[in-house]
C-alpha cells in the first residue's frame, strides 16, 4: 500500500531538483549535478511505481476538495516517466568519458 503523503512528497521531490540543475551546470559543479539527477531519477521512478500501484488499486485514492480524482494515477505515471527521461538524459549527457 502506498501512502498519499509519501506520494505527495515524492511528487514534490521529483519536480524541485530541476530548478537547481541549470545553476549547477553553469557553475561547473558536475558531481553535484549528477547526484541531484540520480536523486531525481530515483524519485521519478518511485512516482511511476506509485502511480502503477494506485492504478491497480493497491494504494490510497487521491481526494482533492472532497472528490476522488480518477485520472491521478495515469497522470502520475506519465509525469513520472517524463521526469525520469529528463533526468536520465541529463545523466547521459554528463557521463564521464
Amino acid at each position: 500500500m502506498v501512502s498519499a503523503s509519501l506520494t505527495a512528497a515524492a511528487f514534490l521531490a521529483m519536480i524541485l531538483p530541476v530548478f537547481a540543475l541549470d545553476g549547477l551546470e553553469k557553475r561547473g559543479r558536475i558531481a553535484a549535478l549528477r547526484l541531484l539527477a540520480w536523486i531525481g531519477l530515483a524519485v521519478a521512478l518511485c512516482c511511476v511505481a506509485s502511480g502503477i500501484a494506485q492504478h491497480a488499486g493497491w494504494g490510497e485514492s487521491v481526494v482533492i476538495a472532497g472528490r476522488a480524482v480518477s485520472y491521478w494515477a495515469p497522470g502520475l505515471i506519465a509525469i513520472g516517466l517524463f521526469w525520469a527521461i529528463v533526468y536520465a538524459k541529463t545523466l547521459w549527457r554528463r557521463r564521464r568519458p
